[in-house]
């Protein structure tokens, strides 16, 4: 349990029982996912706070002696976990201990605890200071074997985290992780190996396992991610991607082994296509100005894009030539397309941006939910609504209606346009910042450049299930081979991963390295005005690990 400071929220007394944490009316009609809806519902103040994110992850519930007492139903602990509550009690009622030490509840037993609402509390393994009052109180702790699966998350990550260890020794230790390794084109494959090094260094443990991606394999193959690649990204963790070479379609066909020209093949994206084949649909994007990099446009700035990255301008749904039927059908369905109904089908072209309300209400919310954890106050929709009315006045819409559940954190929206502006004349009064595909991806290219470029910006594309994180920038060719690429994007791709698998300590590690490299200003690769070759910055940053 690591020590922290977090307010208290609720006091109660003795004898709470469960139907009083999750009324029994609710365990035959509610779905487990749905069980935090219903945490202390009959409680008409507290419960509307929870439903409405007032109540901050980490809050603190007090309680006398036999909390949890009654029925031995496992909602309850799960209810409570669902905010990210911590109960510090007098006492707790044995079978709700059990249960709650399953789902991870962090829960402390604390027999002389005093506190009341508004105090702030910080909980360590073996005492609860009131911080408040400056009152010290000892703890009973829990067997170790019992904090280990808490500390876990639970029973089921706990399992799963001894039969990931517990799988065959390659000879060097246990094998913990499945990684896929996908390097790709160009300096993807030294910024790969850079990152690889300092995941060594810092300890990870790891099984990683390499996948053809690239346009070797579209030029070759006619399939840039092809099926084998694909059937790998099924059986990680995660992964870890480089860059990728990609160019118009007319060049690509060009491009391909004579067997192969022809034939229909039309090349698109690998990484676009991963994100949709596994619903990547985060792309979260931190720009952070590290002390002392003299590429900073400013000091101190911190942003966040976070992208939807699976539909929008990038969904793939594209027309070159425009087939008849489609053009008679856009003359008849808008009256705005009359300038163009006349025009041969190979005069011009058609994307559609295809917008959804699920995946928009998605990304906001998980923007809302970061900037909730994080302590950012306020996150800012970009749109271009005023102009792009039916698709980016959805996103607005969803954002407005979204933010409601979020009454702490304060939302502002802006024209995509403006906000470019505004980004580079007053950085340091945006912090999280959330957009459709298209416009996210431009906003966090500009982001990269006020924190000193893409040799600093990295990026996770993140699912419910699988995540890739990668650079932001490309294959560069013309520097592939030399050495010479900046691999701090790829090596904070590396602690953003670590992050995303719960390894917190090696990833706060790692980016700690990060700072102290660039502050210190010995090694700088050609981009920070310096010499140092790609591994001569991913050895600084190894050997600066704490």
């Amino acid at each position: 349990m690591a020590e922290n400071t977090n307010q208290v929220v609720l006091v109660l007394g003795d004898d709470v029982s469960t139907d009083a944490i999750y009324p029994g009316r609710f365990m035959a009609t509610v779905l487990p996912s749905e069980t935090p809806k219903y945490a202390f519902a009959d409680d008409a103040v507290f419960n509307p706070k929870l439903q409405k994110k007032e109540i901050a992850h980490g809050s603190v519930i007090v309680a006398g002696k036999n909390f949890g007492c009654g029925s031995s139903r496992e909602q309850a602990a799960s209810a409570l976990k669902g905010h990210g509550l911590t109960v510090v009690a007098r006492g707790i009622a044995r079978i709700f201990l059990q249960n709650a030490i399953n789902v991870g509840l962090n829960i402390v037993i604390c027999a002389e605890i005093e506190a009341k609402a508004g105090d702030h509390l910080m909980v360590a393994k073996d005492k609860v200071v009131n911080v408040t009052t400056g009152r010290e109180f000892g703890v009973t702790p829990l067997p170790e074997s019992r904090q280990a699966i808490v500390d876990a998350g639970g029973l089921v990550p706990f399992t799963r985290k001894l039969l990931i260890e517990s799988l065959a020794d390659d000879g060097r230790g246990t094998r913990k992780y499945r990684i896929g390794w996908l390097p790709g084109d160009g300096i993807g494959i030294e910024v790969c190996a850079a990152a690889r090094r300092v995941l060594d260094a810092v300890g990870f443990e790891a099984e990683y396992t390499p996948g053809d991606i690239g346009w070797e394999f579209w030029r070759t193959e006619g399939d840039a991610l092809p099926p084998r690649t694909i059937e790998l990204l099924k059986h990680v963790d995660a992964a870890m991607f480089g860059a990728i070479t990609s160019k118009p379609v007319k060049e690509a066909e060009a491009e391909l082994v004579p067997e192969l020209r022809g034939k229909g093949l039309v090349y698109r994206s690998p990484i676009v296509r991963m994100r949709q084949l596994f619903d990547l649909y985060k792309c979260v994007r931190p720009c952070r100005a590290y002390a002392g990099n003299p590429l900073n446009f400013k000091e101190g700035i911190d942003l966040v894009v976070f992208r939807e990255n699976t539909e929008g301008l990038y969904a793939g749904v594209e027309f070159n030539p425009v087939p008849p039927e489609l053009s008679a059908t856009l003359a008849q369905l808008s009256k705005n397309f009359a300038p163009f109904k006349t025009l041969a089908g190979d005069a011009y072209a058609i994307t559609c941006k295809v917008n959804t309300r699920a995946a928009s209400e998605r990304i906001i919310r998980a923007a809302f939910e970061y900037a909730a954890a994080r302590a950012y106050p306020k996150v800012t929709a970009l749109h271009k609504a005023n102009v792009v009315r039916a698709t980016e006045g959805l996103f607005l819409e969803t954002a407005k209606r979204v933010a409601q559940d979020y009454p702490a954190i304060a939302m502002e929206d802006a024209n995509v346009d403006a906000i470019c502006m505004w980004l580079t004349m007053k950085p340091k009064n945006y912090g999280v910042l959330v957009a459709t595909n298209l416009f996210g991806d431009i906003v966090s290219d500009l982001c990269a450049g006020l924190v000193g470029g893409l040799g600093f910006a990295c990026s996770g594309n993140i699912g419910d299930k699988l995540a890739v994180f990668e650079p932001t920038h490309g294959s560069a060719p013309k520097h592939a081979g030399k050495n010479k690429a900046n691999p701090i994007a790829t090596i904070l791709a590396a602690k953003m991963m670590l992050d995303w698998l719960g390894e917190k300590e090696k990833a706060e590690a790692i980016e700690k390295a990060v700072r102290r490299v660039v502050s210190d200003g010995a090694v700088r690769t050609y981009d920070m005005g310096g010499t140092a070759t790609t591994m001569d910055m991913a050895t600084a940053v190894a050997a600066a690990l704490p």
